[in-house]
């Protein structure tokens, strides 16, 4: 979320048409206007408690829900959002992307219907802090390469936090690139 609105406001700042859509069915804490809003379509905490489901199952079955109701996300897209830049805020449970296939589902509806998609993944940099928690994460974010089949930018984010963790086995400077 934090992402897709900062990246929004780049865009906007180079004149960009941008908008955001919302396909976190949990996300009720929006900090930008969105384009589209799958709230409007189905609500975390109305299926976890319809189903007495917990975060994850119930995340698992909106992903699930929406993927069964892709024509209201087409129609959402096409009325709203044809010919402009649009960024997909998605739920942030690393399992959507890695295990489950609704997900790589939607995108590839998304690619059927002339869309070009790219996966940005968001890696915690203190993840990167030392060789265990490294590894773990590029293996992450292989295991969402491949479960995605999509192009995909892995990015370090909350840099700014880094200098909390004390002393690291790395320098922050060195994990950008020159």
């Amino acid at each position: 979320t934090t992402y897709c609105n900062a990246i929004s406001q780049f865009l906007d700042a180079l004149e960009r048409e941008t908008v955001i859509v919302n396909l976190d069915p949990g996300n009720d804490s929006l900090p930008y206007n969105c384009a589209v809003d799958v709230m409007d379509l189905i609500k975390l905490e109305e299926a976890m408690e319809e189903f007495q489901l917990g975060p994850n199952g119930g995340l698992v079955y909106c992903m699930e829900y929406i993927e069964a109701n892709l024509d209201w996300l087409q129609e959402q897209l096409q009325e709203k959002c044809t010919g402009k830049y649009v960024l997909f805020d998605m739920p942030g449970q690393v399992e959507l992307f890695t295990h489950h296939h609704s997900v790589r589902n939607i995108a590839k509806k998304l690619q059927e219907w002339d869309w070009q998609v790219c996966c940005v993944h968001l890696v915690d940099s203190h993840h990167c802090s030392d060789g265990s928690k490294f590894i773990s994460a590029a293996l992450v974010a292989l295991s969402a390469m491949a479960m995605l089949e999509m192009p995909h930018v892995n990015v370090l984010s909350k840099m700014d936090l880094v200098q909390n963790l004390g002393r690291l086995g790395v320098k922050p400077q060195s994990m950008l690139s020159q």
